[in-house]
């Protein structure tokens, strides 16, 4: 039933507005993006809503990893990028850059076991999926640990993965796994046990996108 009701919800949001007339020009606007989590549900709306074109921008979005996304970022191949987490990280390293919007203001991600772990004492000796080494699940996960009193590394070991954590949460290759909107809905509907809901413990924004400076500076009615 939960299920019925998000993807009904989610195809609600979809339905185009037939009154929406798109201005001319149009210009094509190219976004990296490196996840289907339910945190970038409002830039998908307003595509499919037709919020863009009203404003006079096609917006392209090329799914890509990571890694691939920050790359294209940097190079300027693509004029914005949704992996937030890569921008701030090559801020840091000096990378004229910033983060212009973030969709939500906390994690929308559960911590998720097997069927056999009730209590976060159970973890112990365990593994955890998270994602690519300094990437949101990995750092959800080791904060997550830590909130249970238990040492990342040591009683539990955090795994990244660029795979599918639900995936290798089923297959057994991980004991537990940080899955965000629906997967955490699809896990708990087959059976699997929730912790703990990082958004309850955690505040941080993410799910946002940001550009170059030059950009912001030679196109600033576009940002």
């Amino acid at each position: 039933m939960v299920i019925r009701a998000f993807w009904f919800l989610i195809a609600t949001v979809f339905i185009p507005d037939a009154t929406i007339h798109a201005q001319s020009p149009i210009k094509k606007v190219r976004m990296g993006i490196q996840s289907t989590n339910i945190g970038f549900l409002p830039f998908h709306a307003a595509f499919h809503r037709g919020f863009y074109r009203e404003q006079g921008i096609e917006l392209e979005t090329i799914f890509m990893s990571t890694q691939a996304v920050n790359a294209a970022f940097i190079r300027g191949d693509i004029d914005y990028s949704a992996a937030v987490n890569g921008i701030i990280q090559g801020i840091v390293r000096g990378a004229p850059a910033k983060i212009l919007a973030c969709a939500v203001d906390r994690p929308l991600q559960s911590f998720i076991v097997r069927k056999e772990i009730r209590t976060p004492r159970d973890l112990k000796g365990k593994k955890v999926a998270g994602s690519t080494a300094g990437g949101t699940a990995t750092l959800m996960a080791d904060a997550a640990l830590k909130h249970f009193g238990l040492d990342p590394g040591r009683d539990v070991s955090v795994v990244p993965l660029r795979g599918n954590r639900l995936t290798a949460l089923e297959s057994g290759a991980v004991d537990a796994a940080l899955l965000g909107v629906p997967e955490n809905i699809i896990a708990m509907e087959k059976g699997y046990g929730e912790l703990l809901f990082l958004g309850d413990v955690v505040n941080f924004p993410q799910n946002g996108f940001g550009a170059l400076v030059k950009k912001i500076q030679d196109n600033p009615d576009e940002v």
